[in-house]
């Protein structure tokens, strides 16, 4: 037997395979190694920006600045950013008292104080203003229509500023091709309902995962962010190890658009046939319903009614939050065995499938119930019993070669694809499937 390994966050993870079964892919992508230290790539990329004017030229004269980070779902390098730019601002004449931070977390939770601390960095701590951004509060400022999302109003402190600086991570995202860039405005700081409006518009008919041409999501954060007026973006770009290898900077499409042509670059491998079973790690997620995000790369590359092995090494907290899975419960109490076609329902009706639910259990909902009509998913984590694996809609298995041996039982000469890091892989497939199909 040939020896495979799926990534985690400490190592590989190995495991063998059957003699009978037939290796189609195994993505294994070469990364690209940072060739300057962070410092040096953060003021690199301030100072040569994309597609914008200098950011000193955009400073001269400018009152009250607003920087929008986003949240610790993502893996930012925040505090090392935050600390060129502060500097940089400085240097042009900024003072502390001119800068708002604004966790930009849409429809998550808010940083806890430790977080925005860790976030600041031991050379701003105490120095700079800080606040998390509510998408339910009363006070937010309608800034214009939106085509997909309506009416989008976003946080006061945002409106009121003189210049609007975004930081984030081009990385791939199940239904807006990317994250980073204009994601920092819409979802990041506009309110609950244009965020629900927009994502119900980001499901069907297929996935956008790691799509940027036709992808109506994308389009709708455009909208919002030019109507927000973000002024600038700096944004990490991530090797196939999860590692900072660039840093890009300057307008909010262009300056993106750069780093996603990039990541591609760096993810991108072409699959040419399904497999049976398709073997995958969530790595890099870890925070709860985060790791569904690898299944739709997953689904792509495998037969429908075929099986995603998928391997969770660790989650935030050490388990998944009690009120997703209690989401899950709702969900499949009222759907029972049609619950991608009360997805569907629900998404071209405008309805949450949780109405009481925050909006990012919303979208894991969807995502399930979706792919779940396409694919079997087998979960292995050692943060997750097979009871709450169940309530997902998922099998669950204690160790790789036990979901390996009872597949085998079923399909002993499985064809299999192998995706070791299945946050950050894009597979270029012939044909991408509609979830209404």
């Amino acid at each position: 037997m040939d020896h495979y390994f799926v990534r985690s966050k400490k190592g590989k993870v190995p495991f063998r395979l059957p003699e009978t079964w037939s290796v189609l892919n195994n993505i294994i992508p070469t990364p690209t190694i940072a060739t300057q230290p962070m410092d040096e790539m953060i003021s690199g990329a301030i100072a040569q920006p994309i597609g914008s004017p200098p950011l000193s030229r955009l400073v001269i004269e400018k009152g009250k600045i607003v920087i929008i980070l986003d949240d610790f779902t993502r893996p930012t390098p925040k505090a090392a950013i935050l600390t060129s730019l502060v500097h940089y601002l400085h240097e042009c004449g900024v003072d502390y008292d001119q800068i708002d931070i604004l966790f930009g977390v849409g429809t998550h939770r808010g940083v806890t104080e430790d977080e925005a601390h860790q976030a600041l960095g031991p050379a701003l701590r105490g120095k700079i203003r800080w606040t998390n951004h509510n998408s339910r509060a009363a006070n937010l400022v309608s800034v214009g229509i939106c085509s997909d999302c309506g009416e989008v109003k976003i946080n006061p402190l945002l409106a009121a500023a003189d210049l609007r600086i975004g930081i984030g991570s081009v990385l791939p995202h199940p239904m807006l091709g990317f994250g980073g860039g204009a994601k920092l405005i819409m979802p990041g700081v506009s309110d609950f309902e244009s965020i629900r409006r927009h994502h119900l518009s980001t499901f069907l008919p297929r996935p956008g995962f790691a799509r940027m041409e036709g992808n109506a999501g994308r389009r709708g954060m455009i909208e919002a962010a030019r109507l927000a007026r973000l002024d600038f973006i700096i944004n990490a770009v991530y090797n196939a190890q999860h590692d900072v290898m660039t840093i890009v900077a300057g307008d909010v499409e262009e300056a993106h658009e750069a780093g996603v042509r990039m990541s591609l670059r760096e993810y991108s491998a072409k699959v040419d046939q399904s497999a049976d079973v398709t073997i995958i790690s969530a790595f890099p997620y870890e925070e709860g319903n985060q790791i569904i995000k690898p299944i739709i790369p997953a689904a792509l590359v495998t037969k429908k009614g075929g099986t995603i092995v998928m391997v969770a090494p660790s989650i935030h907290g050490g388990r998944l939050p009690e009120p997703l899975l209690e989401a899950f419960d709702t969900i499949w109490a009222q759907f029972h065995c049609d619950a991608a076609k009360g997805a569907i329902e629900c998404i071209k009706e405008g309805r949450l499938i949780i109405p009481s639910g925050p909006l990012d259990f919303n979208a894991a909902a969807y995502l399930n119930m979706l792919l779940l009509n396409r694919v079997r998913v087998t979960l292995i984590s050692p943060d997750v019993t097979k009871e709450q694996a169940a309530r997902l809609g998922f099998g669950y298995a204690q160790s790789i070669e036990q979901a390996i041996h009872e597949v085998a039982n079923h399909v002993p000469d499985a064809t299999v694809n192998i995706l070791p890091s299945g946050g950050m892989v894009v597979p270029l497939v012939k044909e991408v499937f509609s979830f209404e199909e």
